[in-house]
């Protein structure tokens, strides 16, 4: 068995892809039903927390059964995930990267920090990278700078790819 720390997204896909082949379900695969199929997942995980205390949630491990279900129902929807991005084509790693570099610039710390409130909702609009180079930067937001460039230079990989095609 492997960990997060030691398997691929792609690997997973390919595991994800061939389960579904061997039983010749991708028929039944189209965007629309996957998307749907995760929707319920992502539901069946929300009604093992229904009712809970915020402490009872925070505790789930002292749970075993109750554990044990909420990994199963997350997995499904892991499993939905990546069976949906299979069949969009979509690189779920860079689609990650780039959002992440969308909401760091929609977030910045010194706005969001210790907030739940939306972007919208924190005192002013997302400043631009721009402005935000010129400022003295922290780690975060040197990791996030780290993160749009890197999101910046897989995007372009993955038009050229596209275009190539």
């Amino acid at each position: 068995m492997t960990s997060d720390s030691e398997t691929p997204i792609q690997y997973l896909k390919e595991r994800i892809a061939e389960f579904a082949h061997q039983r010749e379900w991708e028929q039944f695969h189209s965007p629309k039903n996957l998307s749907m199929a995760l929707a319920v997942e992502a539901a069946e995980v929300m009604e093992l927390f229904q009712w809970k205390t915020e402490q009872e949630t925070v505790n789930l491990r002292s749970n075993p059964k109750m554990f044990r279900r909420v990994r199963e129902e997350l997995a499904d929807v892991a499993i939905y995930l990546l069976n949906l991005c299979n069949r969009l084509d979509i690189d779920l790693a860079i689609a990650i990267v780039e959002k992440l570099a969308q909401n760091a610039r929609k977030y910045p710390p010194d706005l969001a920090k210790s907030t739940s409130q939306k972007y919208t909702d924190l005192g002013r609009a997302p400043h631009s990278t721009t402005s935000a180079i010129n400022a003295p930067v922290s780690p975060w937001r040197q990791l996030e700078f780290d993160l749009e460039v890197m999101a910046d230079s897989e995007h372009s990989k993955l038009s050229m790819a596209v275009e190539s095609r």
